[in-house]
């Protein structure tokens, strides 16, 4: 399997259509606080932190989330989108093995019982290490060669932004009295059960790869 280089006329990376893209949030905006508006002094009014739920699962998580796509369209970018998924997930991996291995000392134990900081540590160290991989892997298919200080250091933000995007995401829980967010994915619970850690990663991991040069 080999990535190719995207084949446009310039090196500019092409962006989701901005105009376009402005309207259904402004649209959803207005029209949720008309419903707010509406729905007050009723029982079923929507109070403040009803419309923060409402705007950040409507809005907040799908436009992070939607920075993976912004990566895929860059140059190589069947490959750049993978640095996000890389980073977090080699960072819940080893943070798992690490804690049960090491851990000793509670990193956040109201919000999560489990979690502890020399798991933390281990979760950045193996964000790292994922994205060393991910380097080779990438040369491998697409003979090019990032440089592996850029590399390292977005494994490292990405594990941090992953670990903090899991903590808050489980405080959310806690607050709702629930474990999972669903039920689709066996012994995972939902789908943002396992890309909560993505969530806060991905916005910045493009932002870097963006501003930067890689290769």
């Amino acid at each position: 399997m080999k990535l190719e280089k995207r084949s446009s006329g310039s090196d500019v990376t092409p962006d989701l259509p901005e105009e376009k893209g402005k309207h259904p949030v402004v649209v959803y905006i207005v029209v949720l606080f008309v419903a707010a508006v509406q729905a007050y002094g009723r029982d079923d009014e929507l109070t403040f932190p009803d419309l923060c739920a409402v705007a950040v699962s409507g809005l907040v998580i799908p436009l992070a989330l939607s920075c993976l796509a912004r990566l895929r369209m860059m140059d190589y970018g069947a490959g750049l989108v993978l640095i996000p998924l890389v980073s977090a997930f080699m960072s819940d991996a080893m943070a798992l093995f690490g804690g049960m291995l090491f851990g000793k000392t509670k990193l956040a134990p109201r919000v999560s019982p489990k979690k502890t900081r020399e798991g933390a540590v281990s979760g950045l160290v193996g964000g790292m290490v994922g994205m060393i991989l991910y380097r080779i892997f990438f040369l491998l298919c697409t003979e090019v060669q990032l440089n592996i200080g850029w590399c390292v250091l977005l494994g490292l933000v990405g594990a941090l932004l992953g670990q903090l995007g899991d903590l808050s995401f489980s405080c959310v829980k806690r607050q709702c009295g629930i474990k999972d967010y669903g039920r689709l994915l066996p012994g995972h619970g939902g789908v943002l059960d396992r890309f909560d850690s993505v969530i806060f990663a991905a916005p910045v991991i493009w932002m870097l790869v963006s501003a930067v040069t890689l290769y």
